[in-house]
């Protein structure tokens, strides 16, 4: 935890919640995690106006709490994710109602104004149609006056049918236990209701201790996301074994797949006191599913549209819309953005074993045809009039010289690619037993599947050119594609590395920052020491073709604003400036972490500067935000509330933008 992201999570909580749920958060930061009594006397409060404080954070998921059998009160401890997503609140709102419609939105909207909504909750929705004006819109996690237009012809049946909606997209999920407690309470919770190593089968005690680790993992999995535990690995060897007692504390509770329209655990809304006592099984007023939001899922469709928006940066708008629906057919089967076991440095190439491979045949089948899909890559070859002009020898010759000069030709890169890959494949499948003539022959006799085998041969023009979109995505060098390995009798596939792809992006990301803070030579500077290591001044002039002297000037800068590293290898034990070789290195984790806290002091700046700014037309917005001035702005304000107001909202869009860019960046550093 950084001083910088710790110093913007208080201003947020201290402008969505308030000055009292700030004190007791900000205290949290300071010392840790605290039991009840050390933060009444951090914090200088009584009980009452602690318990209360306490009551609204947690329902807000802001801390972690933990009450440990063994111990008589509970630990509370700050959540500085959940924090910061007080900023993308705005967002949530909007990709609810962009993908769901307007009831989505106020269903989310409800949720993280309250922080998690029961059945019953969501269902009032309609009740308070006709109280509209007093309900605020959040606007990245932020109070805006206006109202929120409700439709009064709303029933039950739709809110209910819209809510099942954004279960299955995922946008929001039921609330457990494990949810309000950190991943170390949570495991020390699973092992404790595990039962011992001796318990579980296995010819010696390391492999029961792995046998007893991947139970505990699939309970976690279990409390985290609701999916089924697989016990196959801990009740099929107790077969062998012989009968043992029967304990009392079994983890089938835990093992048990929660339904969508049955009760499951929460927390109580509204009382102050519920949060001391919670046990295992906590449904919510009248047996209701309590809901909250689901931030990782969110965090994975703003990772889809920022990849589409570079995809139609870099490429064209008809290709970013085929990428924009094989991100769409790869998002219902990811958890998160970044997986608990990412791939190592070494091993970027690999595939990410949590994304499923997308066919061509589900690509065509979900994509909707659009003119631009056929002209966005130029004319095919053999076309209109070149079809005849070609069947000259010279004028066929002359134009496969045109055509190798032609670095950009699209048809040209895509059939390099395609004999590339096949090479690659050739040697993957050597290990592969070789196809005889009789199963070849068996082959040819089934049904043609242009599909199979990665070929384009038998398709039409319309899913010629989607491929053609799909290779040129595969061939970039940001590798927004992968092609899957060709095997015989199987369909063509394609799968992210979201790994490298993000990589890619932030060294892209990285570059334009050094650009624009510096210039092009310190871009070279960087770039070469990433690609070749650590390098003392003599050997770097050399490489890049900078003078020393200058060179130095420009690492010196870099060092210092933590873009670069330096080290110092002595060349004898007098330590000397003169016999000391200094070696430049550029590492990317530790420039990632340099520029990120500096997006959190951007944040921190412009929520200041957002509060400096409302407080100097205070008193305007005071009385705009009055229920009998709403709507009447032209006949109740004077000319000079008037242009108060209107400059208002242009600083404050102004800031919020900004704010919104800088975000962009973390999400890029941090989240993605």
């Amino acid at each position: 935890m950084s001083r910088q992201e710790s110093d913007l999570c208080s201003l947020l909580v201290d402008e969505t919640y308030g000055p009292l749920a700030s004190r007791i958060y900000r205290a949290l930061l300071l010392h840790g995690r605290c039991a009840l009594p050390t933060l009444a006397r951090h914090t200088h409060l009584d009980l009452k106006n602690l318990r209360h404080g306490l009551s609204v954070l947690v329902q807000q998921h802001l801390i972690y709490w933990y009450h440990p059998p063994e111990e008589r009160s509970a630990t509370y401890e700050a959540n500085l994710e959940s924090a910061y997503k007080l900023v993308r609140y705005g967002t949530y709102l909007r990709l609810s109602r962009d993908r769901h419609g307007p009831l989505a939105e106020r269903i989310v909207l409800k949720i993280l104004v309250s922080g998690h909504a029961s059945d019953s909750d969501l269902t009032q929705l309609q009740d308070t149609a006709a109280n509209s004006s007093a309900t605020p819109v959040l606007q990245n996690g932020h109070k805006q006056n206006g109202r929120i237009i409700h439709e009064s012809d709303l029933n039950k049946r739709e809110i209910s049918k819209t809510k099942v909606e954004l279960l299955q997209a995922g946008l929001i999920a039921k609330v457990h236990e494990s949810h309000f407690r950190t991943k170390e309470d949570n495991r020390l919770e699973a092992e404790r209701d595990t039962r011992s190593v001796e318990d579980f089968a296995g010819d010696t005690k390391k492999v029961r201790s792995a046998n007893r680790e991947a139970f505990v993992d699939s309970v976690l999995d279990n409390w985290k996301y609701g999916s089924a535990v697989m016990v196959e690995a801990e009740e099929a060897p107790k077969k062998k074994r012989g009968k043992r007692k029967a304990e009392p504390q079994e983890p089938q509770a835990a093992i048990k797949r929660p339904r969508i329209n049955e009760g499951t655990t929460g927390l109580l809304n509204g009382n102050s006191a519920d949060y001391l006592g919670l046990s295992r099984e906590i449904d919510a007023p009248h047996g209701d599913i309590v809901y909250s939001i689901n931030h990782a899922k969110f965090d994975i469709i703003l990772r889809s549209e920022r990849l589409v928006d570079i995809a139609e940066q870099r490429i064209c708008k008809a290709t970013s819309r085929v990428y924009k629906t094989v991100l769409g057919l790869m998002e219902p089967h990811l958890r998160e953005c970044r997986f608990v076991k990412p791939c190592d440095a070494n091993d970027q190439e690999e595939d990410d074993p949590c994304v499923k491979p997308v066919s061509t045949a589900d690509i065509l089948l979900a994509l909707d045809d659009f003119p631009e899909i056929y002209d966005s890559l130029g004319e095919t070859q053999g076309a209109g009039s070149d079809s005849e002009d070609l069947g000259n020898p010279k004028k066929r010759r002359r134009k496969a010289e045109e055509d190798s000069k032609s670095p950009f030709d699209v048809d040209v890169g895509l059939d390099r690619f395609e004999r590339e890959h096949e090479e690659d494949d050739g040697d993957d499948s050597d290990n592969d037993s070789a196809i005889s003539e009789d199963e070849e022959d068996q082959i040819a006799d089934l049904d043609y599947n242009p599909f199979q085998n990665g070929t384009g041969q038998g398709l039409t023009e319309r899913d010629q050119a989607i491929r053609s979109h799909l290779l040129l995505l595969a061939q970039h060098p940001l590798g927004f594609l992968k092609r899957g390995p060709r095997q015989s009798g199987a369909l063509e596939t394609w799968t992210i590395n979201f790994n490298k792809l993000i990589k890619n992006v932030q060294a892209q990301a990285i570059t334009q920052t050094l650009s624009t803070r510096y210039d092009t030579q310190s871009v070279r500077l960087a770039s070469l020491l990433a690609e070749r290591g650590k390098l003392d001044d003599k050997t770097l002039s050399s490489l890049c073709l900078i003078k020393e002297k200058e060179m130095r000037t420009k690492l010196f800068t870099m060092q210092k604003a933590g873009l670069l590293e330096l080290q110092e290898v002595p060349r004898d034990n007098a330590r000397l400036a003169s016999r000391t070789t200094f070696l430049y290195f550029f590492d990317h984790e530790r420039c990632i972490r340099g520029l990120t806290e500096e997006c959190y002091q951007t944040l921190a700046r412009c929520l200041e500067r957002y509060r400096h700014e409302r407080e100097e037309v205070k008193t305007v917005l005071e009385k705009a935000s009055r229920s009998d001035v709403i709507g009447r702005e032209e006949k109740l304000l004077n000319a000079h509330e008037r242009a108060a107001l209107k400059r208002w909202k242009v600083v404050e869009e102004r800031i919020w933008a900004q704010i919104g860019r800088v975000d962009e960046m973390v999400a890029w550093f941090r989240d993605f």
